[in-house]
């Protein structure tokens, strides 16, 4: 401690007492802690301190008038009482304790200090034997002096002064007292506090409580407080002493004092308790001993329990024996969404991003089914494949958190006991008992379960039925069938459809005013011959020097769908639209999708708008956004578009060729830095007037849809760098590279063709192979299991790049109708875009914005991201069902944490959307070959080999991408060995030698519409010529 400096004789000497000198010693100093600590206590009681003189020239300091102590603070170290030792004090409110006499203090100060020597051997062989009665004497010498408070306070005089003393001004005290006004504690203030140790001060509650209510006696440091000079009159007195005496718990449901308004605000809880869990050595902890570490949030431990329940029943935490809560990852555990193969086996994504997907066998799949979400204990990983799948971490289902899916659709069957419904979806391999049906159901009837509980492997499932759909061959039934599997909505609800007839037909002239007007440009839109609802449309402008403005006009649905509306909510728990063979189910009702928002000719539409200069070679030179209006001229169908790309005709001939000459600079350029060229052959089913497949159309990636494709690939990326630049927060589309023993299993299946290839983490390399393989047999087997050891592009809140294109930058904005994703984009740079966000460098000048009314989100760095998404984890706000039932993240709040969890909830609906389509498709064209089936003469179709298995051939027709089975049992001519070592099926009398790549001819065998699979089979002039 260093020696006390005189201060001048107009201020008061700040915590100076007798004994300050170079001849103090260790229990001295003991003693005066002990002081200090109490007068500290004091401090809170009292508004201005005595005035001292200042020490004398004498060796030792004077005696100065000094507050007596108060009692021992129960509370120090950590103690959760704040009771004295010594005699309960009374419940009333006590008077301001006053100064203690000059005597009283020399006596207290000047008594005898137990243990205390002229030398330091004396000194070291008496502190063993009296330092406990040491301690205690001294205790009881001040609860003695405290006794003898006076109980009146007695005024200050201020101290004699040789000189007149200027105008009193508050003085800041170096040294911290607790006051009735707390403030905020800087860093360090307490770094000179005598008794003050670590361990103390870790406890401080961040608003200034330890263990209890922030009163003038709590004894913790709330800030440094006024200094009144020698003229300042008595403060009031300050609260009673006595409401310090009953303990507050560290966490009550209210504050008892606020906070300052200058404290920083408290951290949530569930940020808190994760980043306790993730703290390095944490070990599982029970809810009370959580509830002692979390700090400013008030909260009950019921509320906490709940709290943790809740995250237990999501699978985010695990409460173990005794009540320890701790990370699933901490035990050996991981939470994750499972999903099924029909051969029973299953794969758990788990919420962990960067970790593998985990194995799971058929008889460790518990009772989950495909999509649920599930608690799995990780086993060992293997070394070796040794199972279907890339993983090499396996593990077993201990508990499904939650069912994907309320509802099963199936066939109903009956056994000579039991009724029971054998569900469509190959991939839940148990059938649902129920009870018999009343009214009477025929057998064979499709029908919609609502499954009960179910916990145990060894029973089958329960459920009831709650729908009948009808026979499963008639008209209309294997589509409502789909909707119903998929859990897709069939209609709008009444207040939508009353939102949506409310908005008015005509643009009103303010709106259309305050617009950058492209009326009179030549704009035009091209979308398939079916389509109704036209996002885009497309128009340029010719620059001197060769330079091409060209402008993306993309529907502004914006400007009709209010964030929080009744429409904004429908859409954004749909998520998108869903495009099935014969019906679509928009995310916008009728009048939007197809009138309002669509870019139909001849008529005036509103539009946000992309306008790109780009140079000769297709580099972009300047970017601007605007809000405009638009009349398009012409609308065209692709056939139409490619008819006018060969032979240019009109006005409509020259802007296709001048945009589609720069479209194909634009996508030589693309795949020049590495971006994949991944086509396939899309069909389109043609139905009659019932719903029957009569002929299946291939779709041609002509240079029609590559003129529309590259233009929307530019909007993308230039709305997504705009977005990254200004650190605006969004959302983006992201493809990650993909999983390198994905793609070593990959290298393997092409080196088995005789195929070589690089290093296929880099897309360039990937490009060169694909360059490589055009044209030769195994193309489209190379290209579809390529397609599978990719990752799945998602939606996400950071800009990660999209690995697919090549590009660092890439969202989606130009398709909003069908999108919700688009719409958020909208939003997000349209509210953060003013003129001066924009790059004028050519154009039509002042190119008019406007923001909408949003609140306002500064966009944080990498390190407050982190933080900031933890709290994702902690916010279940996703449906029960795939997105379509209950509430979905805000709409309208561009946190960082709420765009994550959009991003999420949108990839979901986004699958399962794609899911549905996939599925319509595909039964459709089952049913179109089941007419194959059935004829008399039948047609031999051109099959590639995908796969090679033990039990027969995996093959697909690439004219009409349908994929089935050919069993070895329908092989004829010869009798065909499977070989395990080269995957190849070898004819015993042929000689012929069957591998992945090779072409086959088959027939259509047989169809099963319920299971959703074909069987094919091989003649012997068909096998014979092809091999």
């Amino acid at each position: 401690m260093h020696p006390v400096q005189p201060l001048p004789p107009a201020e008061p000497i700040v915590d100076w007492h007798p004994g300050d000198g170079p001849g103090k010693d260790k229990h001295k100093l003991e003693h005066k802690r002990g002081l200090r600590r109490s007068r500290r206590e004091e401090g809170a009681a009292t508004d201005a301190s005595v005035p001292t003189p200042p020490p004398a020239p004498a060796p030792a300091p004077a005696p100065a008038v000094m507050p007596a102590p108060a009692p021992k603070k129960a509370a120090a170290r950590g103690k959760s009482t704040a009771i004295s030792p010594v005699a309960p004090q009374s419940p009333a409110p006590v008077p301001a304790p006053a100064p203690v006499p000059v005597d009283v203090a020399k006596e207290v100060a000047a008594s005898p200090l137990p243990g205390r020597g002229k030398h330091r051997d004396d000194k070291r062989d008496q502190r063993d034997k009296r330092a406990m009665p040491a301690k205690r004497d001294n205790r009881e010498k001040r609860e003695k002096a405290a006794q003898t408070t006076a109980p009146a306070p007695v005024p200050t005089a201020p101290a004699p002064a040789p000189a007149p003393a200027p105008a009193p001004q508050p003085v800041e005290q170096p040294r911290r007292h607790a006051t009735p006004q707390a403030g905020k504690q800087k860093e360090g203030d307490d770094r000179h506090a005598k008794g003050d140790k670590p361990r103390d001060r870790g406890r401080q509650h961040p608003q200034g409580k330890s263990g209890g209510e922030a009163t003038p006696s709590s004894g913790k440091h709330q800030g440094a407080r006024p200094v009144a000079s020698p003229s300042s009159a008595p403060a009031p007195s300050p609260a009673p002493v006595a409401e310090a005496q009953t303990p507050a718990p560290i966490l009550a449901s209210a504050p008892a004092v606020p906070a300052a308004p200058d404290a920083p605000a408290a951290i949530p809880l569930d940020v808190q308790l994760y980043r306790i869990f993730t703290a390095p050595g944490y070990q599982p902890a029970t809810a009370p001993a959580l509830l002692k570490k979390l700090r400013g949030i008030h909260i009950t431990p019921e509320q906490l329990k709940s709290f943790l329940d809740h995250e237990e029943q999501a699978g985010r935490v695990v409460s173990v024996k005794g009540g320890l809560y701790a990370l699933p990852r901490n035990l050996g555990l991981a939470a994750g969404k499972i999903m099924m193969n029909e051969r029973g086996f299953g794969f758990v994504a788990p919420d962990e991003p960067d970790k593998p997907d985990i194995y799971v066998s058929a008889e460790d799949t518990l009772t989950a089914l495909h999509n649920d979400r599930v608690l799995v204990r990780l086993n060992v990983p293997r070394k070796g494949r040794g199972g279907p799948g890339p993983a090499k971490v396996s593990g077993a289902v201990v508990k499904v958190i939650r069912r994907a899916r309320q509802t099963v659709v199936g066939s109903l069957l009956k056994s000579k006991l039991v009724w029971f419904v054998e569900p469509d979806d190959a991939r839940m391999r148990v059938d649902i008992i129920v009870p018999q049906p009343q009214p009477p159901v025929p057998v064979g009837h499709k029908v919609v379960v609502r499954l009960k509980e179910w916990s145990s492997p060894k029973l089958s499932p329960e459920g009831e039925i709650i729908e009948v759909l009808g026979p499963s061959n008639a008209a209309g039934v294997d589509l409502m069938s789909i909707t119903r599997k998929y859990e897709l909505p069939d209609h709008f609800p009444a207040a939508v459809v009353e939102a949506a007839d409310e908005i008015p037909m005509d643009i009103p002239p303010e709106e259309i005013a305050r617009r950058e007007d492209f009326r009179k440009d030549f704009v035009m839109t091209i979308d398939p011959d079916d389509a109704k609802d036209f996002d885009d449309a497309l128009s340029y402008k010719q620059l001197p020097g060769g330079d091409l403005e060209v402008y993306v006009h993309i529907a502004d649905v914006s400007h009709y769908v209010r964030p929080g509306s009744a429409l904004d909510n429908e859409a954004k728990r749909r998520g998108n639209s869903v495009y099935l063979v014969n019906r679509v189910i928009p995310m916008l009702p009728e009048k939007l999708s197809n009138g309002l928002c669509s870019l139909k000719p001849r008529v005036d539409r509103l539009v946000k708008t992309a306008i790109v200069v780009l140079d000769k070679k297709g580099h972009t030179k300047s970017v601007r956004f605007a809000e405009g209006i638009i009349h398009s001229k012409v609308r065209l169908t692709y056939e139409e578009a490619f008819q006018q790309i060969q032979k240019p005709k009109g006005e409509v001939g020259k802007h296709i060729k001048v945009l589609g000459e720069m479209a194909q600079i634009l996508r030589a350029k693309r795949f020049k830095e590495g971006a994949l060229n991944m086509e396939f052959t899309e069909v389109k089913v043609r139905l009659d007037a019932d719903g029957r497949p009569i002929r299946l159309d291939r779709i041609h990636n002509d240079e029609s849809h590559q003129l529309i494709e590259e233009f929307m690939l530019l909007a993308n990326e230039v709305v997504a760098k705009h977005l990254r630049d200004k650190q605006i927060p969004s959302l983006y589309r992201v493809h990650e590279k993909p999983d390198p023993e994905r793609l070593e299993d990959f290298q393997t299946l092409t080196r088995s063709m005789g195929v070589k290839c690089g290093d296929l983490t880099k897309p360039g390399e990937i490009q060169k192979l694909l360059t490589a393989i055009a044209g030769i047999p195994e193309e489209p087997v190379i290209k579809t299991n390529l397609l599978r050891s990719m990752m799945r592009a998602v939606y996400s809140e950071k800009p990660l790049g999209h690995f697919g294109l090549s590009k660092q930058n890439y969202t989606h904005f130009t398709s909003p109708i069908r999108r919700y994703s688009d719409l958020v984009v909208h939003r997000s740079l349209f509210r953060h875009t003013g003129a001066a966000g924009q790059i004028p460098q050519h154009g039509r000048g002042k190119g008019k914005t406007s923001a909408s009314p949003l609140p306002t989100t500064v966009y944080i760095d990498d390190a407050t991201l982190a933080a900031d998404t933890s709290r994702g984890v902690a916010a279940d706000v996703l449906p029960t069902g795939v997105g379509l039932k209950g509430a979905a993240p805000s709409s309208f709040d561009f946190s960082i944490a709420n765009l994550k969890l959009l991003g999420e909830y949108l990839s979901t609906t986004e699958r399962n959307a794609a899911d549905a389509e996939m599925e319509s498709v595909k039964l459709k064209k089952l049913e179109f070959f089941s007419l194959q089936a059935a004829a008399q003469k039948k047609q031999t179709y051109k099959a590639l080999i995908l796969e090679v298995r033990s039990g027969g051939l995996l093959v697909e027709i690439p004219d009409y991408v349908v994929s089935g089975f050919v069993p070895l049992s329908e092989m004829e001519g010869d009798v065909y060995y499977f070989n395990a070592q080269r995957l190849t099926l070898e004819g015993q009398k042929t000689r012929v030698v069957l591998r992945a790549g090779m072409t086959i001819g088959v027939q259509v065998a047989k169809v099963d519409l319920s299971t959703r699979k074909i069987d094919f089979a091989t003649t012997r002039a068909s096998v014979k010529v092809t091999a």
